[in-house]
């Protein structure tokens, strides 16, 4: 993650700094490690005075915007800023690096949150509970040892390159055999470290994609060049591993998802966010449509009272909404709550800013995350040894992936006979159930909602039409699964909705008819 409060963690562009840069790993690739320039980044407003200090040309990002700015900086200056930044803000690089001044205009011009993410109905409790009695800590107990056994995985050490191979070997061996699945390393133009992509083709919507990833550099400030010993076990190994868990469960599953499913393991995080930057917009430029981003960087520490903090800002509120339903659906043992960082502290940063809806469940509230992490003590020793907290992260990123990137399942409604109670409704927020009433005369139909108060369940009734949140002729709206609708019509089809506003559980439907109007 780039954040850290006791350490240095400078973002630059294209690795400038002597200390930082591996002629050889650049040599191994054929890549030239770049001369110094200007670059062009942004960050938070309150920071403006700082950059001036240190000679940036800071521009008016948008009209109107009070929390973000854009500056165009040398590269020889980031070091001194990245120092100050720290120094005055308690914030570790603190900055986001754009290829061009339009790039960089335009994630300033991005509102922290959005809303923009349409929630899937929750339909799809046998395989996702089937899947999750299956999620097994030891895989990542496993692959966070693996990782940590390169000295370090800085993006520009033949290290941090070898990692990003293993990586691929290890997902590579995870979809063996799978037609539908294909992994592959991203080359970036500046710098020697690959990021790794594995996709699940779609079966049904191969166009519409569903993300999940971490990132698989470490560091330990700017200083970090080979030899620096830099385990990242938890920054951001606890992530790749929680990524790789998701990707063997989906796999065994045996189930091709109806939507195209990417896993990613990003390089150079930790240096502004670049992996995921060239990622993301390589999408957008593509005109990709990308459902939905979760990022998981940092999952095996318990920091605080909760288990899982929903990053708030630079994610979409009504992704985030969505996971914490998901926890209450399939894992209500697992607790949560809600922060922000402050500024673009990870990965989900540069999917927001292109557009996309991110989402980020952390491992702690911002303020008590793992002190080791960018230190040569961030070990799995020091985070979980047994990678139990990893596994809550796990257990919703499995449940994400099922209910994203599956159909809902479709089925027709259900006829309710006069005076006849159905009992025992079931149903997550969103999840919509069917019923229909037909009269052979005119008269008066009462359909009757109850349950218990704890869940919230909408009653809508439409006579002779199709039945929706937007479509009825009586909707009660009252704050509870406890309604009633009482409808004097001709005869008829009656076509009735009981939809999730929160999780209900054991509710009744029945409906009453009387004949001749009322």
């Amino acid at each position: 993650m780039a954040i850290q409060k006791s350490m240095l963690a400078l973002a630059v562009l294209g690795g400038s700094l002597a200390l930082t840069t591996s002629t050889s790993a650049y040599a191994s690739l054929g890549i030239t490690p770049p001369a110094n320039e200007e670059v062009w980044i942004t960050t938070d407003a309150d920071a403006q005075h700082i950059m001036t200090q240190h000679g940036a040309t800071v521009y008016p990002s948008v009209t109107g915007n009070k929390h973000s700015i854009v500056a165009k900086i040398n590269q020889k200056e980031l070091a001194k800023l990245s120092s100050h930044m720290h120094e005055e803000t308690h914030r570790c690089g603190g900055y986001m690096v754009h290829e061009d001044k339009a790039s960089a205009l335009k994630a300033a011009a991005m509102p922290l949150t959005m809303n923009t993410f349409e929630k899937p109905v929750i339909s799809h409790q046998d395989t996702v509970n089937d899947l999750l009695a299956q999620v097994e800590p030891n895989n990542m107990v496993t692959t966070i040892e693996n990782l940590t056994n390169f000295t370090n995985r800085f993006y520009t050490t033949s290290t941090g390159v070898a990692a990003s191979d293993w990586l691929l070997d290890r997902w590579e061996t995870e979809i063996k055999d799978v037609p539908y699945a294909s992994a592959r390393q991203i080359t970036h133009a500046e710098y020697p470290q690959k990021s790794v992509e594995v996709t699940l083709l779609g079966a049904k919507y191969p166009e519409e994609i569903v993300v999940v990833g971490g990132h698989l550099d470490s560091t330990v400030g700017s200083w970090t060049s080979e030899g620096t010993i830099s385990p990242g076990a938890d920054d951001d190994a606890s992530g790749i591993a929680t990524v790789t868990e998701s990707l063997r469960l989906m796999i065994a599953s045996g189930i091709q998802p109806d939507k195209t499913i990417k896993f990613y393991g990003y390089a150079a995080e930790e240096v502004g966010l670049r992996g995921s930057q060239d990622v993301a917009n390589a999408l957008r430029d593509e005109q990709a449509n990308v459902v939905s981003v979760l990022q998981l960087d940092m999952t095996n520490y318990n920091g605080s009272a909760h288990d899982i903090t929903f990053i708030t800002d630079y994610t979409d509120s009504n992704l985030t909404a969505y996971l914490s339903e998901l926890i209450d659906t399939y894992a209500s043992e697992i607790s949560y709550g809600f922060d922000d960082c402050g500024y673009a502290c990870s990965d989900h940063a540069s999917w927001h800013n292109v557009g996309y809806p991110a989402a980020m469940p952390f491992e702690s509230m911002f303020n008590d995350y793992n002190p080791n992490i960018h230190t040569q003590h961030d070990t799995l020793e020091n985070s979980d040894p047994t990678a139990t907290h990893a596994t809550k992260f796990a257990k919703l990123a499995i449940a994400y992936l099922v209910e994203t990137s599956l159909d809902s399942p479709v089925t027709g409604p259900k006829k309710l006979q006069n005076d006849v109670p159905v009992e025992g409704l079931t149903a997550g927020y969103g999840e919509e159930q069917f019923f229909t009433f037909t009269t052979e005369s005119a008269g008066q139909l009462t359909v009757t909602l109850t349950g218990p108060r704890s869940g919230d369940a909408d009653l809508y009734v439409k006579h002779n039409g199709t039945v929706s949140k937007a479509s009825y002729d009586c909707r009660p709206y009252q704050n509870s699964s406890n309604e009633q609708c009482v409808l004097n019509k001709p005869a008829g089809e009656f076509n009735i909705m009981v939809r999730g506003y929160r999780n209900f559980n054991d509710v009744t439907i029945v409906a009453n008819f009387v004949p001749g109007l009322q």
